[in-house]
């Protein structure tokens, strides 16, 4: 049998510890984002697609106009 070694140049050893540790790096401050509380008061504005549901709704007779007002808000 025999050993065959395949040489790669420096610089693409290089290059694949680089991305190596970037991944790395990215994964863990991706992972640290993700499970880091988020407690801001965010406003809220209902999309058109809720507003339709909540017309279809109400002309239906399934909710009131004081419900439908409600849920707007």
């Amino acid at each position: 049998m025999y050993n065959v070694y395949v040489i790669y140049p420096i610089g693409i050893i290089k290059w694949i510890f680089k991305y190596a540790f970037l991944s790395l790096f990215l994964g863990a401050a991706f992972t640290y984002k993700a499970h880091t509380p988020d407690f801001t008061v965010r406003s809220y504005k209902p999309s058109y697609f809720y507003k339709h549901h909540l017309n279809k709704l109400k002309t239906k007779g399934i909710i009131d106009e004081t419900k439908y007002e409600k849920l707007l808000k």
